[in-house]
């Protein structure tokens, strides 16, 4: 028995844009439709005060900081600090707050 749904068009869906080296899917928001992701791999949260991607210049940033900055240049703490409190800081830091 086939699944209806395997029997239409991968463009009912979604909008496919095919760029070099990946496959980009996005739904098309007329059609009902629930999409399982197991593991939440392919799954980014739309409105959060902690995260912001910026599609236009490939950037992830939390709280303000580009995410990129945060892993190079502070510890695993003073990040976790920053996704709880809002302030970027360490005792041999200048604080950095965003509220």
């Amino acid at each position: 028995m086939t699944s209806k749904i395997l029997e239409r068009s991968i463009n009912e869906f979604f909008e496919v844009q095919q760029l070099s080296d990946q496959t980009i899917l996005k739904p098309n928001r007329k059609v009902k439709m629930k999409i399982l992701d197991e593991g939440l791999m392919q799954t980014a949260i739309c409105r959060s005060n902690v995260g912001r991607i910026d599609e236009k210049e490939l950037k992830l940033e939390y709280r303000g900081h580009n995410v990129r900055d945060l892993a190079n240049n502070y510890p695993f703490s003073d990040v976790v600090y920053l996704l709880i409190t809002y302030c970027l800081f360490s005792p041999w830091r200048v604080s950095k707050c965003h509220f």
